[in-house]
């Protein structure tokens, strides 16, 4: 999560919390893991599609997964993520979980 606007505009705000704006602080700290998960799930789904090519180009596997061309090019850039139904899809292509494709799972 380097270099992540988001995050570090986060990081700059968080000072001594007086008591009565702590539970809106939680909420900002859950709200800041959120994004941390959700980024780190976003590199690991680049990350297992692109082990997934093994070797082929974007456009032979994009033709193997039933994806177009760009959709699977923004997937592995980090540009976009699929919706639920599209994970599940690629988890079926694949023959992996959706758990394995967004990191919960090592298998």
């Amino acid at each position: 999560m380097e270099n992540n606007p988001r995050l570090e505009a986060c990081a700059q705000n968080i000072i001594l919390v007086p008591r009565h704006e702590r539970k809106h602080f939680s909420q900002y700290i859950a709200n800041i893991i959120e994004m941390i998960t959700l980024e780190k799930s976003r590199e690991v789904f680049a990350d297992r599609l692109t082990d997934y090519l093994n070797g082929r180009s974007i456009l032979a596997t994009s033709k193997i997964l039933g994806v177009k061309e760009r959709t699977l090019n923004g997937w592995i850039r980090k540009e976009a993520v699929p919706s639920l139904e599209g994970l599940l899809y690629l988890a079926q292509k694949m023959n992996v979980s959706i758990d394995y494709l967004v990191g919960l799972k090592d298998y």
